[in-house]
């Protein structure tokens, strides 16, 4: 059940770096929240699952929020990941891929929901 709606939202947008099967990209999605965000707060997501906002910053010129996340998709292919992730409003940044294997994902990264 929802509450009533909140009378100001605020602008983000996540930014998610999301490595896969043969390397790493990132995504971004815009959203807008009824409080302002911390570091530690979990999204859940249509597709992803959780996940935790690692960083966030306020930018005076847009005035809105940044978040920033890590997402291990090792199990996706990229293309997979493409497809799916922009019908759920997801935009991939072609710019920011890299190839190679990842060995040394950050040990904290993992789904939430393997836990």
């Amino acid at each position: 059940m929802r509450s009533q709606s909140p009378t100001h939202l605020l602008a983000a947008e996540i930014s998610l770096h999301f490595y896969h099967s043969k390397g790493s990209t990132k995504f971004v999605r815009n959203v807008e929240l009824p409080f302002a965000p911390q570091p530690g707060l979990d999204f859940i997501d249509e597709l992803l699952g959780e996940f935790r906002i690692e960083h966030v910053a306020w930018s005076l010129q847009t005035e809105s929020f940044y978040l920033q996340s890590r997402y291990d998709g090792r199990h996706w292919l990229l293309r997979d990941a493409v497809r799916k992730l922009k019908k759920f409003g997801w935009e991939e940044l072609k710019e920011l891929r890299e190839a190679g294997h990842h060995e040394e994902i950050p040990s904290n990264l993992r789904k939430l929901s393997d836990s």
